[in-house]
């Protein structure tokens, strides 16, 4: 009977197992679909050199610096180089499958989302044609299709570009945690030997003791001989 409980015990641990995976499952599932759908570029507008200009806008979960030389990363890749002006981030004479093989000049700025989302970024990217002046697309039916569809084609190496972030930071964690583990480990170690030191002068101390509690009896009776030495005369 004892045998015949345990087995049931054990049957109803393993089912709420499975029920716990498979509601973690969906949760995760949940949760990537809404970054998904979070990570669908949208047409708004952003300032260069103080005019407003139609950009190409995406929010993505993960930290401005990462999101940037991702970014910087994909487009290097693709054998381009960019410069840094005004707070931009400008790529001259891209030619991009995504962007119909034409040449383009490429402006993108990645900004923290909000000063309490630190590891949240929003991305603004717009792209004129070579050498064109940006004043040229500050008309409202500009048309961001190209600039969408490279901010979207960009997502995968941003994802890929994160997780590495994480895997390095996590690695310096557990190297932190084992330094911290290691120099412990040492302390006990040193602890021990102090303990020990301290124990061995606690058993000498006690010898001392002793011989010095039977140093006092020597004396006392000495002292009783002379006093009975006293007595006699």
């Amino acid at each position: 009977m004892q045998h015949s409980s345990e087995g049931k015990r054990f049957a109803i641990i393993f089912v709420k197992s499975l029920i716990m995976k498979k509601i973690l499952l969906a949760a995760i599932c949940i949760a990537s679909i809404n970054i998904l759908v979070a990570q669908e570029p949208s047409e708004g507008k952003v300032e260069y050199q103080k005019k407003e200009l139609p950009a190409a806008i995406i929010e993505l979960p993960y930290p401005p610096n990462v999101v940037e030389n991702a970014i910087k990363d994909y487009l290097y890749k693709r054998g381009v180089k960019g410069i840094t002006s005004k707070g931009f981030q400008i790529f001259k004479a891209t030619k991009l499958p995504e962007m119909n093989m034409e040449s383009y000049d490429i402006y993108f700025k990645v900004e923290r989302k909000s000063r309490s989302d630190k590891d949240a970024s929003i991305v603004y990217l717009f792209a004129t044609k070579e050498n064109e002046s940006p004043e040229n697309i500050s008309n409202l039916n500009y048309d961001l299709t190209s600039a969408k569809s490279l901010l979207k084609s960009i997502i995968p190496s941003v994802q890929s570009d994160n997780l590495e972030a994480e895997i390095a930071g996590q690695e310096n964690a557990i190297k932190k945690a084992e330094k911290k583990y290691d120099n412990l480990i040492d302390d006990g170690r040193s602890l021990e030997k102090k303990i020990k030191k301290l124990e061995d002068n606690l058993q000498e101390n006690r010898k001392d003791v002793e011989k010095q509690r039977q140093d006092i009896e020597n004396q006392k009776r000495i002292l009783e001989t002379l006093k009975e030495r006293r007595k006699i005369g």
